[in-house]
């Protein structure tokens, strides 16, 4: 994955935080939020025709829609 996308993707999971609660409403609605906000940062990167950045991050929807937490990446 690119700096730039992970700097995005990085950005997204602080924005949205899902571990700082473990308030079932709170943790549903950051995870809905946070999804969206990866699906728009992959739709960037099939503009700027990243298919790997692209697959990568539709592995991390995969995980967040499995009930896993996301952590920041490393760059």
């Amino acid at each position: 994955m690119t700096k730039d996308t992970t700097r995005k993707v990085n950005a997204a999971i602080g924005w949205y935080p899902i571990h700082d609660t473990d308030r079932q409403g709170v943790q549903q609605t950051a995870r809905k939020r946070l999804r969206a906000s990866l699906q728009l940062i992959a739709d960037d990167c099939c503009d700027e025709n990243n298919e790997g950045d692209f697959e990568e991050i539709a592995l991390l929807i995969k995980y967040l829609d499995d009930g896993k937490k996301l952590k920041p990446l490393p760059l």
